[in-house]
């Protein structure tokens, strides 16, 4: 059967590409012989999609001829005016940039590789590439420079439509690093490149090429409305709260899988992992970042990712020009060293090609959600924590807009509130309906106000204080979770789970209809997001609450775990049977005892296992994961 890329669920494995000799001078400074000796080794390494770059500053090199007092008296190609009697003479095109193109496309369909292709490169790698005639101008919402954008576009696409090798267009790189826009702006200029491209194109996938879209002027909401498919771009140096533990941690490798997660969910469309890198050699040595290769390798495949591609191919230490000049994280990237060896990153991706193609299914089915967290799209760091603790809990959240259709869930969870609109009355209403049919809802309390509070909560509040930690016992251990306020609350109708030390109700549990309200008096989400090395051990105990939680709302899982750093998911496959993957997100082998509920052990298909009454013992190596079959009882 023919791979319809991004369609069909296949795992897309690739790489970023910039020629070995050159990086972003690979246009100015081609060489078809270095590119196809590239193509032949990402090709033969299982590197099947690579992400290439029409640099705008070489593929549309336009400049301004100025007159008298400075006016604008023609748009040129340096001292070369612009045949207008041709379609390449009037979109400002260099022709012989298409002819280059045109040579990669063949070489990629010689060696077998699909392309990407980010339409407007105006950014990259810490440099914009625009044509000088756009200096001084905003190339995002100056009418000038879309309309020579739409151009290109429009000639680009026409051109190369019919090419086999390219799968999907997408916006740009990074196009909101170029210059500031508001989230309208953005919209309108998306809303020009996407439309040019699908009058011309419609079939193809067009991806969004983003990156960072959970702070500034661009929305998901607004990428998701109008590309195909997100994408995103998960380096823990630019990324909040993921470089707080070195890059083999559980929160450096669970970054990756909880933006893709949240993007995917909140947008309600497919997500790739575009870019994703070491940045520096001191985040990491060559043995370090292959690791976490495969780590992140495993984690976008398990959490149902279109597939990943490495920033970037080729190792860029010895060029000079800027952005290597200026940029230490952008020199030592690559699969490949200087001399063309192979790095432990593409070893990674060589070694999973082959487990994929050993596995008894085509596509891994997509895997057993057990809870909704309630977020916004800039409630990263919420979302981040909660995330992390459900993994740690044993089970796997949805996120859905907290503003939004609240659809059936056992468990609800509106993590460490901000603000005060954190909760619309019409997405309350329905949610209480919700616990009053038998769910159960976790509000962990930030510095946001809940209405109306005693109705919700259960318990009265006698005014809010500063406060520091929150200390309190749960399952016989201490946990001590630092918050900026404590509401002083008086207990009404509620059980009190938990006391903090000032004896003010920690963990209350209201019994409302068939379901039930808890509450925690501090934000436990956020707290686990900002605390350093807190997500490295076994023994932090956070977990618990949402444990608790998870029994209260009665959801049973078909493997429980003893090891909070074993993560565990469920992947629902016909006749009563499910793959079960256990994945180690650490940078050391990790035992525990997995209890099958209700289900039987059918066959392993990756490490071992040894199985007594139930019980599963397993022994799981660094970054690597354990995958078996069961079937229910």
């Amino acid at each position: 059967m023919q791979r319809t890329y991004f369609k069909d669920g296949t795992f897309c494995l690739g790489a970023n590409y910039w020629a070995s000799h050159a990086g972003t001078a690979m246009w100015q400074k081609w060489d078809e012989k270095i590119v196809e000796d590239d193509f032949q080794r990402l090709s033969s390494n299982e590197v099947k999609i690579l992400r290439v770059f029409p640099l705008l500053s070489d593929f549309q090199p336009i400049t301004l001829l100025h007159g008298c007092m400075g006016a604008v008296e023609e748009v040129a190609h340096g001292e070369k005016f612009l045949d207008k009697t041709t379609e390449e003479g009037r979109c400002g095109i260099d022709v012989a940039c298409i002819e280059k193109f045109k040579t990669l496309c063949r070489l990629a369909e010689k060696y077998d590789i699909k392309l990407v292709v980010p339409l407007i490169t105006g950014w990259m790698s810490g440099r914009n590439f625009f044509p000088t005639a756009f200096n001084g101008r905003n190339m995002l919402k100056d009418p000038f420079c879309v309309q020579w954008e739409v151009r290109f576009v429009q000639y680009f696409v026409k051109t190369f439509k019919n090419e086999p090798t390219i799968i999907a267009w997408e916006l740009g790189n990074e196009c909101n690093c170029i210059a500031p826009v508001t989230d309208e702006e953005a919209w309108m200029w998306t809303h020009a490149i996407v439309s040019a491209t699908k009058a011309i194109d419609p079939d193809r996938p067009f991806l969004s090429g983003m990156h960072g879209l959970t702070s500034g002027g661009w929305k998901l909401e607004g990428q998701a409305e109008l590309c195909d498919l997100l994408t995103i771009h998960p380096y823990m140096l630019f990324t909040p709260y993921c470089a707080l533990d070195p890059i083999l941690s559980p929160r450096a490798i669970l970054h990756s899988p909880a933006e893709l997660t949240m993007y995917a969910d909140l947008g309600g469309k497919n997500c790739l992992v575009e870019e994703i890198g070491s940045l520096s050699g001191n985040l990491g040595d060559e043995e370090s970042v292959g690791l976490f290769a495969k780590a992140n390798l495993l984690n976008a495949w398990i959490h149902n990712g279109m597939g990943m591609l490495w920033w970037c191919a080729f190792e860029q230490k010895e060029l000079t020009e800027a952005p290597y000049d200026w940029c230490d994280v952008e020199r030592e990237l690559g699969m490949f060293r200087q001399d063309k060896t192979e790095k432990p990153t593409i070893l990674a991706y060589k070694e999973f090609a082959q487990f994929l193609k050993k596995l008894p299914f085509d596509n891994l089915p997509k895997r057993k959600r057990n809870a909704i967290c309630l977020v916004d799209d800039r409630d990263w760091k919420s979302s981040f924590g909660a995330f992390m603790l459900a993994k740690r809990a044993g089970f796997e959240l949805q996120f859905a807009d907290r503003n939004g259709k609240i659809e059936p869930s056992p468990l609800y969870i509106l993590p460490s509130g901000e603000g005060a609109k954190f909760l619309y009355k019409r997405t309350l209403d329905p949610l209480m309906e919700q616990v009053k049919k038998g769910s159960v809802l976790l509000i962990t309390c930030g510095e946001t106000a809940v209405c109306p509070f005693v109705d919700v909560v259960g318990c009265r509040s006698k005014g809010r204080k500063k406060s520091s930690v929150c200390r309190m016992q749960l399952d016989g251990e201490e946990l001590c979770i630092p918050r900026p306020y404590v509401v002083d609350l008086v207990k009404e109708d509620v059980e009190v789970l938990a006391f903090d030390e000032e004896g003010i109700p920690a963990l209350t549990y209201r019994k409302l209809g068939k379901g039930a309200v808890v509450f925690l008096n501090a934000p436990i989400e956020t707290a686990f997001a900002e605390t350093a090395e807190i997500a490295n051990g076994k023994d932090c105990g956070y977990e618990k609450v949402y444990s608790c939680v998870r029994k209260l709302a009665g959801i049973r899982l078909p493997v429980e775990k003893t090891n909070p750093l074993i993560d565990v998911t469920e992947h629902e496959l016909e006749g009563g049977m499910s793959v079960i993957i256990v994945m180690n997100n650490t940078n050391e082998s990790q035992t525990g005892t997995l209890t099958l509920c209700d289900v039987e052990l059918q066959e392993v298909l990756c490490g071992e296992v040894k199985l007594a009454d139930n019980q599963v013992k397993v022994c799981v190596p660094a970054a690597e994961a354990l995958i078996f079959t069961v079937k229910k009882k």
